[in-house]
């Protein structure tokens, strides 16, 4: 009997430790120069369970440089400079054994130099026990090239209608990275994995919505590089 209540809490344990929900990376430390523009970190959700996950998402503000932005878009939604959950009537929905990547940390220094930590805790709305904590460090303690003048002179986009297109020149890139395109509402309406030193990319926009839309080009860890707003018509 002694043996089978051992079997019984060896199993209890082993339940209870399994964890649901897995993050494509835990830390993220992004160097940036005060004078940039926004960037954006990009951060992948893992289910590795056989049934579906109910993904809420809570942030933490370890420490804030005053006067700069932060804001993130998880699942359908971008969230406002002052939100600190996401919404618990939308959780995100990750399919067994899928994969959510909706999920984008933004900060702008706004000019104002130093370090700010931000922690983000991603919870399985059905057993609050699993959760897993996301830690980003944007680090703008120096004055460099800004992502803005980098577009200018790096990434330019361009729209088609009579094409139905967008086209992306890059120019003075090298390595993997991805295209995120979002619209109005922050969904996610494409993404697509690219060499950023192709020169050219295309983009069919014919199931596009029509109106404002925002095209993130970001690197291989995730890092956006690039924000360009573009309008649908």
């Amino acid at each position: 009997m002694k043996h089978f209540t051992l079997l019984l809490v060896s199993l209890a344990i082993t339940l209870t430790s399994f964890s649901q929900i897995r993050l494509e990376k835990t830390e993220v430390t992004v160097k940036m120069g005060y004078t940039e523009y926004e960037r954006g970190v990009y951060v992948k959700v893992y289910n590795d369970a056989n049934n579906t996950a109910e993904v809420d998402m809570r942030r933490e503000l370890v420490k804030e440089v005053f006067g700069s932005i932060n804001y993130f878009c998880w699942g359908v939604n971008c969230y406002p400079a002052n939100a600190n959950q996401s919404n618990p009537e939308a959780s995100v929905i990750i399919d067994p054994q899928g994969v959510d990547e909706t999920f984008t940390a933004y900060y702008n220094p706004e000019e104002r130099p130093g370090v700010t930590e931000i922690d983000y805790i991603f919870t399985n709305a059905n057993d609050t026990s699993d959760n897993q904590r996301l830690t980003i460090i944007f680090d703008a303690t120096e004055a460099t090239v800004g992502i803005k003048e980098l577009a200018k002179n790096q990434v330019k986009v361009a729209y088609s209608a009579a094409n139905e297109q967008l086209t992306l020149a890059l120019s003075n890139l090298e390595g993997a990275g991805s295209i995120e395109i979002r619209d109005i509402t922050g969904k996610v309406v494409f993404m697509d994995d690219v060499r950023l030193d192709d020169g050219v990319l295309i983009v069919p926009t014919q199931r596009f919505t029509k109106g404002i839309h925002l095209v993130n080009l970001l690197n291989e860890n995730g890092e956006v590089l690039n924000i360009s707003k573009v309008s649908i018509f």
